[in-house]
């Protein structure tokens, strides 16, 4: 692939077979592109990428929340497990509309609901619950166990990385794309403003050329 400043943009698929409508990995960091992973909020044309376990591992997966062998492990418990993987997948739809209500009230300065923020630290203490400090090659550093067999183990990842960013200066860099997609804008500017410039920015330059060409402004 020969290297530009979209390359970061272009991330490796799983093979699916069928016509696989396959979801969005846009959003730069985790939680995000975890919000993203239903699109057209509040709308009749809302969509849920992650409708099953299967779909939801595959994605932490691809964005890298899991390593392979971690994978290759949880693909066996799912069919070990069918109840508790399907219980799992309602575990994550309703995690990742708390931390939407969570992160919307943050954006816009709105008062967060008791219950929202009981249902983070509520997962947030499961999550904890397989943490500890150990001496490691690198030295002193908080490390999972426990983990091999359960199947909120993404979920859980995917709720410390929310901790993560709740407690950094990032929470200001969030911004929306036109197509809905949060992101984070970490350019020295402050001036991105599409979640992929690759697809939702290149369709609106595309757009902006053309009309600047019919008005004559273009040498």
């Amino acid at each position: 692939m020969i290297k530009t400043n979209l390359t970061r943009f272009t991330t490796h698929r799983i093979l699916r077979y069928g016509n696989v409508d396959l979801c969005p990995l846009d959003g730069d960091i985790p939680v995000l592109q975890f919000l993203n992973t239903r699109r057209n909020r509040g709308t009749g044309a809302a969509k849920n990428y992650l409708n099953t376990y299967d779909e939801f591992i595959t994605w932490c997966y691809e964005i890298r929340l899991i390593d392979q062998n971690t994978y290759n492990k949880l693909c066996t418990e799912r069919y070990r497990y069918v109840n508790e993987a399907a219980s799992n997948v309602n575990k994550v739809i309703n995690a990742r509309e708390m931390l939407y209500e969570l992160i919307y009230c943050i954006m816009n300065d709105e008062p967060v609901h008791p219950a929202t923020l009981d249902e983070f630290n509520w997962i947030n203490n499961k999550a904890n619950g397989h943490l500890c400090f150990a001496i490691t090659a690198y030295g002193l550093q908080e490390v999972w166990f426990n983990i091999d067999e359960e199947m909120a183990f993404p979920l859980w990842r995917m709720i410390k990385c929310a901790e993560e960013l709740f407690t950094s200066g990032d929470m200001k860099l969030i911004k929306k794309c036109q197509c809905g997609s949060l992101f984070l804008d970490r350019t020295k500017n402050k001036n991105r403003r599409y979640c992929n410039p690759s697809t939702c920015g290149s369709p609106s330059r595309a757009k902006a050329y053309y009309q600047r060409k019919r008005r004559g402004t273009l040498i």
